[in-house]
């Protein structure tokens, strides 16, 4: 037998193939610690990734579904620290705890004296409030809501984070909608490429993400960003969606 860790306290042990030691952090911790994985180290990384990937929305931030992996997390931190953003433009809300964590991080990371904002988009209504964070009813496919955003923008540094729908179309039309807005030396992060690989993706998404970016990088808007291959921990939802515009 293989061995295996149920996330109890202590480490696989190969000679019996399941940690024996202590209890598991929901024990001491509640529910503010989402359920373990157990992990199978016989297992493929793609069959762990996809296994993570069907629970991941079980996460939460403060109190908020946080549906993002955490490698991708980090490296958020690392491109806002990077890049300074003062405005972070999310096209998908879910929930909203996204929008409350990158909140949080320009005001952590950037140390900014004067108040953080994050302008997030969703055709539903999300229901908590933040003073930090101004939410937009609107579809990225529709020209009205570009113009509803662009008050909150303009004259600051943008990021942009494409969260929505993960087809062809919402992605080519949040690019083709929304990149002007990105300030020079940010960023633009499509989410979740990891729908183009069928080895990879959930069952209910068909792709199209690769599609979209490719073309919109042909195109005369895309011209000024640069695809980059991001992925520090090895593993990443948003293959091929690390856009950052020149300087």
């Amino acid at each position: 037998m293989g061995a295996h860790w149920d996330g109890r306290v202590g480490l696989p042990d190969p000679r019996r193939g399941r940690c024996t030691c202590g209890g598991t952090l929901q024990d001491g911790i509640g529910a503010v610690i989402p359920p373990n994985i157990a992990v199978d180290l016989n297992e493929s990384v793609r069959d762990f990734w996809k296994r993570r990937l069907e629970v991941h929305t079980h996460d939460t931030y403060r109190g908020l579904v946080l549906a993002k992996m955490p490698e991708d997390l980090r490296t958020y931190q690392h491109i806002i620290e990077e890049s300074k953003p003062e405005v972070v433009l999310e096209l998908g809300s879910f929930a909203g705890g996204s929008a409350l964590w990158f909140a949080d991080q320009l005001q952590a990371l950037l140390g900014r004296k004067t108040m953080p904002l994050v302008v997030s988009v969703d055709i539903s209504a999300v229901s908590f409030r933040d003073d930090r964070v101004v939410f937009i009813n609107g579809d990225v496919k529709n020209h009205s809501t570009q113009m509803l955003v662009e008050p909150y923008l303009r004259g600051r540094r943008v990021m942009i984070s494409e969260d929505s729908q993960h087809t062809y179309e919402s992605t080519i039309a949040a690019l083709n909608g929304f990149a002007r807005f990105v300030s020079p030396g940010c960023w633009f992060v499509v989410e979740d490429g990891i729908v183009d690989s069928v080895e990879l993706r959930l069952p209910r998404y068909r792709g199209g993400i690769d599609k979209a970016i490719v073309e919109f990088l042909a195109a005369d808007g895309g011209r000024r960003f640069e695809r980059f291959g991001v992925a520090p921990y090895g593993i990443t939802t948003c293959i091929n969606g690390w856009l950052k515009a020149a300087p």
